[in-house]
C-alpha cells in the first residue's frame, strides 16, 4: 500500500493504481514519429509540416495519429512496389 492510500484509508477517497504502459500511445510527437519511421528529426518535422503526414494540434502541442503514420508507410511500399513492376 502506498503512503497516499495509507493516507486517504477509510476516508472515501478514490485511489489511482498506476501501470507501466503496456499500450501503445494512439498519437505520437514529431520526434516519436521520427523513431516510428526510423528516420531523421528534421524529415518528420518536414513530413509533417508539408501536409504529407495529416497532424492535430493537443493545445501547443503537434501530434500525429498512429493510423496516419501507418497509412503513409503502406502509401510508401505501394509506390515502392510499383516502381519496381514498371522496370521488371
Amino acid at each position: 500500500m502506498s503512503v497516499s492510500d495509507q493516507a486517504n484509508k477509510g476516508r472515501g477517497m478514490e485511489t489511482t493504481i498506476y501501470m507501466p504502459r503496456t499500450v501503445e500511445p494512439a498519437m505520437l510527437s514529431p520526434e516519436e514519429l521520427a523513431i516510428y519511421l526510423g528516420c531523421g528529426r528534421t524529415y518528420a518535422y518536414g513530413l509533417v509540416a508539408d501536409g504529407s503526414i495529416p497532424s492535430v494540434k493537443l493545445g501547443r502541442l503537434r501530434r500525429v495519429r498512429r493510423v496516419d503514420a501507418d497509412a503513409f508507410i503502406e502509401l510508401l511500399a505501394k509506390q515502392s512496389n510499383r516502381g519496381e513492376e514498371a522496370r521488371a
